[in-house]
């Protein structure tokens, strides 16, 4: 299996617009590259993700040795009909929905195979049911995925609004999907099937026990466990699913096959309800369910749920699970976590000093945030490239390829070549550009955050933290870049960016020392006194004249950010400090939430916000601007 995953990426033909399918598959490579060391934490499960090529029809396999889940985006935005979005979705689904459970769970594992193993009925309801619970996991750590769900499920995975041409098992189950996943359009199922639902919307007067059963949580202090979700879905649900599966055996309208005399005859009559062996094996003279609705299955599998994982490949991800997994403890008022979490939780204090779910806090603010990230990226893949160029252009002794074609100047190449000019005009040197890109180069990026007791608000809080993760993970992402691009074509760009981050209120803490590194350790610790604030008055000036001792080289390009919502509690002070290090080369920016002190103190080159939500894309826009 290792074989095949460094083969590349290639599109197909079918589907979407190759052009489209090209564009959709570098996002989702890109998102899954992205979040692969944060996609297990996010979900409280040891996973490793890894981008590769596998058969046709797969979409995710285990690697025999390492024991990581490959990933083969084609599938994936085959899946979602070319939609990055619903691609990454797709992936984010069957980590939540199915790994989480068959890499933690290998109990609960063997009990629902168990159960899915008496025939396509039992499968296909156990799948909903899990389906359901997975999302709503996704929803309540990425909240704005549930608008991309919203479309998935009414635009592509269940479209229809009328299921009362389906068997009335699969009426219930589509009805309930998609009103969980798209709720708000009336869908149309037989009466019998309203009822069946209905019953279990108001379970006994007491509330509705398919939302309960696929929440996240029993309560605010209280998680809802695998365990316990599975009971209700076998012990209350799914006897109303098997009412309506035996009225659809005895129903001869929506089945007729060949008997085995070769003619035609009605199915069902001699059916028992409660006869389970004619889910996957029938009586005698009697067919299965997978030969009665097969059409229909046919079209779940094909249409609704495309399988990226074959049953070899599930076996062998228990089985590992298995090997893996502990006793697990029920959940106590003190603590929801089970063991495999606990352990996790035990190696990130021990490695950083913060909890797993600090961690997985702070992966989910970084999805969130993806797309401003890969905005600040791509701005500087472009500086990369021009460098890249440059450097292989005037080395062009060292690589075969030569000096760089200018694609704009082709036709005047073929008239040079065929005159014999020895340096044909196409073939740009990028000498005169070098001063241009050495000046976006080597840069240091600080940022300063106001921890006062004024930025005790809930909005402004936040967004200062989502800026902190921006500003952190962004240009951290844009050093990674840089030294993959030296790796790849032997080079030394002379390029590079160091970040550091402050913060201020009655005191000023450096939290993360200027340095090209981004540790596991000063993520959290920055995001975390970020958000959680330590009060006290607006002492700015301190910050700003700690930085001022920062030994800076004199051909670096040194860039402050200051993200403030009040008046500094010494503007003449702050103003002093602000203006040495503009005099000592800095390029210093201000950020006001909602205030004009700090637009005025900043001045020229600062910004008000009146919504804390505006904070984080300001930041990134201050980024981007220093880069282009």
């Amino acid at each position: 299996m290792t074989e095949r995953v460094i083969r590349p990426m290639e599109a197909k033909s079918s589907g979407p617009s190759p052009e489209d399918f090209a564009s959709a598959l570098v996002r989702t490579e890109t998102f899954i590259r992205d979040v692969a060391p944060h996609l297990g934490r996010l979900f409280g499960m040891d996973l490793q993700l890894t981008v590769g090529q596998l058969d046709e029809g797969a979409g995710m396999a285990t690697e025999g040795t390492t024991g990581q889940v490959i990933v083969d985006p084609r599938f994936f935005v085959e899946a979602g009909h070319g939609s990055s979005e619903a691609a990454v979705y797709g992936i984010l689904h069957e980590t939540a929905a199915h790994l989480k459970r068959i890499t933690t769970n290998p109990g609960l594992t063997k009990r629902a195979n168990a159960f899915m193993a008496q025939g396509e009925p039992q499968a296909i309801f156990e799948n909903i049911f899990e389906d359901i619970a997975g999302n709503n996991l996704i929803h309540a750590v990425l909240p704005r995925m549930r608008g991309i769900a919203h479309k998935l499920y009414a635009e592509k995975l269940f479209t229809e609004t009328d299921y009362t041409g389906q068997p009335r098992h699969l009426q219930f189950l589509y009805k309930i999907i998609r009103g969980e996943m798209a709720p708000g359009d009336a869908i149309a199922v037989s009466p019998e099937v309203d009822v069946a639902i209905a019953g279990l919307r108001d379970y006994q007067g007491q509330g509705d026990v398919i939302k309960y059963s696929t929440s996240v949580a029993k309560s605010a202090r209280e998680a809802m466990t695998a365990n316990e979700q599975f009971d209700i879905w076998q012990q209350i649900i799914y006897p109303e699913f098997k009412k309506l599966l035996e009225q659809d055996r005895r129903d001869s309208k929506l089945q007729s096959l060949p008997d085995a005399h070769g003619g035609l005859g009605e199915l069902g009559e001699k059916s028992e309800p409660g006869d389970d062996q004619q889910s996957g094996h029938s009586g005698e003279g009697q067919p299965s369910d997978e030969q009665r609705f097969g059409s229909y299955y046919d079209d779940y599998s094909k249409n609704r749920h495309p399988e990226p994982m074959d049953a070899a490949e599930k076996r062998k991800m228990t089985g590992r699970g298995a090997k893996k997994a502990q006793p697990k403890m029920r959940p106590t008022a003190e603590s929801t976590l089970y063991e495999h979490e606990k352990a996790l939780d035990a190696r990130l204090r021990a490695e950083t000093g913060h909890s797993l779910r600090e961690q997985q806090t702070y992966n989910a603010e970084v999805v969130k945030r993806l797309d401003s990230i890969n905005e600040m990226r791509d701005v500087f893949q472009k500086v990369i490239n021009r460098l890249v160029a440059q450097k292989r252009g005037l080395s062009r002794q060292t690589y075969s390829e030569g000096a760089v074609l200018d694609p704009d100047r082709l036709v005047q190449t073929v008239i040079d070549v065929r005159n014999h000019v020895q340096e044909p005009e196409a073939f740009r040197d990028y000498e005169p550009r070098k001063g241009e890109v050495n000046a976006i180069g080597n840069t240091d990026y600080v940022f300063a955050f106001d921890v006062s007791g004024s930025m005790q608000d809930g909005a402004k809080n936040e967004a200062a933290a989502a800026s902190a993760v921006i500003g952190l993970e962004g240009l951290s992402a844009m050093q990674s870049d840089i030294e993959k691009a030296e790796a790849k074509y032997h080079l030394d760009l002379e390029l590079d960016i160091r970040t550091a981050i402050y913060t201020f209120g009655d005191r000023s803490q450096c939290l993360k020392p200027l340095a090209k590194s981004l540790s596991p350790k000063e993520r959290l610790d920055a995001y975390d006194a970020v958000i959680s604030l330590n009060g006290g008055e607006t002492q700015d000036f301190l910050a700003l004249e700690q930085i001022e001792t920062l030994a800076i080289d004199a051909d670096r390009r040194k860039i402050l950010i200051v993200v403030s919502d009040g008046e500094s509690d010494d503007p003449s002070r702050a103003r002093r400090s602000i203006n040495r290090l503009r005099d000592a080369g800095w390029f210093v920016y201000g950020i006001s939430i909602g205030s004009d002190a700090a637009t005025a103190l900043y001045q020229p080159t600062a910004r008000r916000i009146d919504k804390p939500e505006m904070l984080p894309e300001t930041v990134s826009a201050f980024i981007e601007a220093t880069l282009s």
